[in-house]
């Protein structure tokens, strides 16, 4: 019974770290057509962003597209 007990409560613990670490993975584009296809989308959007927290977000994920490391412009 205290075997299975500690298995249990490791399988939570793996399950509780593991959860979060899913939602961290980001997109990351291969090529330049990729990267220009990415920074237009977020560029024009659908439209204008009327919450300042949803702009915020599309201007942070642009800048991301500009700054990483493999873009190539």
């Amino acid at each position: 019974m205290k075997y299975r007990r500690q298995k249990v409560i490791c399988g939570v613990m793996l399950f509780i770290f593991l959860l979060p670490s899913g939602c961290s993975l980001k997109y990351s584009p291969g090529s330049a057509e990729e990267f220009e296809q990415e920074t237009s989308a977020w560029r024009n959007g659908p439209g204008p962003i009327k919450k300042p927290a949803a702009r915020a977000e599309a201007q942070l994920e642009l800048a991301w597209f500009y700054l990483h490391h493999r873009n190539p412009n």
